[in-house]
């Protein structure tokens, strides 16, 4: 996950959102040589338990949620990631929003607040429920400055496990 997190950082921000699978580089190795000697990974045992993918670009223009509900992945992806980019708010800010707003309105009215922060969220599940995240705020911009844990982006965790669902 933090591999992926530093991979979206060296691409910079304002970027779209970006799907990986994640695979057993061992099997990897094994059943895809030649993949694996392109992406680097038949060097011995250096390498990582999984080695991220990135898929083709999300589609613009469609709901994040909606794109998710399309997504079947075969058998030898053990798991995924994905990174978007989004405004937040902190919590004191809750009480202040309007209420009323449809979609559109509340991202604008976030867009215009004065405390909002822009994040970067790599999100990673495994089929067997395992599931990290890693957050980047865009004043932070350091590898040292990432907020780590499995419970930070919850709904985002939910959606990308749900991929895997039969």
């Amino acid at each position: 996950m933090l591999e992926i997190d530093e991979y979206a950082s060296g691409l910079g921000w304002d970027q779209p959102a970006r799907l990986f699978a994640l695979v057993d580089t061992a099997k990897l190795r094994t059943q895809e040589p030649g993949l694996a000697a392109q992406l680097g990974l038949d060097q011995g045992d250096a390498a990582a338990p999984l080695t991220p993918i990135e898929q083709d670009e999300i589609p613009a223009g469609q709901a994040l949620d909606e794109f998710l509900g399309t997504i079947a992945w075969p058998d030898a992806v053990v798991g995924c990631a994905l990174t978007v980019e989004r405004l937040m708010l902190p919590p004191s800010a809750e009480t202040s929003v309007p209420e009323g707003l449809n979609d559109k309105q509340l991202a604008k009215w976030v867009a215009k607040h004065p405390d909002r922060q822009e994040v970067r969220m790599t999100v990673a599940v495994l089929r067997d429920g395992a599931r990290d995240s890693a957050v980047r705020l865009r004043e932070k911009d350091s590898p040292t400055e990432v907020l780590t844990g499995a419970g930070l982006v919850p709904g985002l965790a939910e959606a990308l496990s749900a991929t895997f669902a039969d």
